[in-house]
């Protein structure tokens, strides 16, 4: 009785824990929206000490990080160690969309090529799928061009 009262009570701090989690990155989420960086890198160092894995913390970090680069490395990191969360389909999104602002287009296509095949269902397919489509327009103009000159 003792040993199903503990079993009973350890599942509903989960519950409770996971619902105010989840309540407090949807805040964040909407702070990040509003453009309240500030309020979200004041908290961020906080939530990671008290859910270091927590895929959706690991998400809202990556988001709030200063430089570009650190960005890509929690991103990186997030789908590494998350493959399955709901927000690995927008870290790999994020990464690509870096590797093909920065000019790295291999890279860049070999990361949003990933995405159809890992994520079919996700939101980002079609932009994956674009930004491929438009580096291969880009080269086959710049081909095209440097032939006539």
């Amino acid at each position: 009785m003792v040993s199903c009262l503990k079993t009973v009570l350890s599942c509903v701090i989960l519950l409770f824990s996971t619902f105010i989690q989840s309540q407090n990155l949807t805040r964040y989420f909407n702070l990040m929206e509003e453009g309240e960086l500030s309020e979200v890198r004041s908290d961020i160092n906080l939530l990671l000490e008290q859910f270091p894995n927590h895929s959706g913390v690991m998400f809202l970090a990556a988001q709030s990080q200063e430089r570009a680069e650190d960005a890509v490395m929690a991103y990186k990191k997030l789908i590494q160690n998350h493959p399955n969360s709901k927000y690995a389909d927008d870290a790999m999104i994020k990464v690509g969309e870096y590797l093909y602002a920065r000019g790295l287009y291999t890279q860049a296509s070999a990361q949003l090529a990933k995405i159809p095949k890992a994520y079919p269902k996700s939101d980002h397919v079609q932009r994956a799928i674009d930004l491929q489509i438009n580096r291969s327009e880009e080269r086959r103009v710049g081909k095209e061009c440097r032939s006539r000159w």
